[in-house]
């Protein structure tokens, strides 16, 4: 089944969301983010697709279907797939497509937990490297300042440019190219306690510049890590209600 073709307007709600963030966005006061390698992005996606059981198991993927809906060549792809591979989410086949493996709760788990120790490991290794806080501060008045409409909007965008920055002031090539590995991708949601969870992912992101902002570097993990595995327990709900939802 090619899964491409579901959607009204001939796009996966995944391809929507690769090219969503390519785009800049500029609204109101928000500042344009840096945006993570093309391969990422194609992998993050997918895998929140396959995740969240909007791409279902025994779904196939096609390298030219993708790459054609993406507008990318299929270099960025055919590394997509290979990271997914290697994750145990596609098998590759000999004619340049995948098929979709079954996953169960234990894998996003897993997932999730990876993903917590890793993003505490960055944000102290960010501190203890002394990063300076000025611009996730501003993301954060710009996201406060918006409206209720702005913040949807803009909220997918400002959630990953807070944690590219620590990421990347965290002064580790390699576990930036692990947490790149296992990034989730935008946030797009039809389901579950979406404004609820926007304010208090926010209102975390609040306490985690406190910790950076005072240094703490112990304290800055535990807060990323209790951040990431909340979103788990969102995740996890939607999931057993068969919803998308943010995380």
């Amino acid at each position: 089944m090619n899964c491409f073709l579901r959607s009204p307007d001939g796009l996966h709600s995944f391809a929507r969301g690769i090219l969503a963030a390519e785009s800049t966005w500029d609204r109101g006061n928000m500042k344009k983010i840096t945006v993570v390698p093309t391969r990422v992005r194609i992998a993050a996606e997918l895998r929140k697709s396959i995740l969240n059981g909007e791409i279902k198991a025994g779904e196939e993927l096609s390298l030219t279907g993708t790459a054609e809906k993406l507008a990318v060549s299929r270099t960025p792809v055919r590394e997509a797939f290979q990271v997914l591979s290697e994750e145990g989410l596609i098998r590759l086949r000999m004619n340049r497509s995948a098929v979709v493996m079954q996953i169960d709760e234990n894998y996003i788990i897993d997932h999730f937990e990876t993903r917590a120790l890793l993003e505490g490991e960055a944000v102290a290794r960010a501190i203890r490297a002394g990063m300076d806080p000025t611009s996730l501060e501003q993301l954060q008045r710009d996201i406060q300042n918006a409206s209720p409409q702005e913040r949807e909007k803009s909220f997918s965008d400002y959630n990953q440019s807070f944690h590219l920055c620590i990421w990347r002031a965290s002064n580790s090539p390699r576990l930036l190219s692990f947490i790149e590995s296992m990034w989730n991708g935008p946030s797009y949601s039809r389901g579950v306690a979406d404004a609820e969870h926007r304010r208090l992912s926010i209102e975390e992101h609040q306490c985690i510049i406190g910790h950076i902002r005072d240094r703490n570097a112990e304290e800055g993990r535990e807060a990323m890590r209790a951040h990431i595995l909340r979103g788990l327990e969102n995740f996890i709900k939607g999931y057993r209600m068969g919803k998308t939802v943010l995380y």
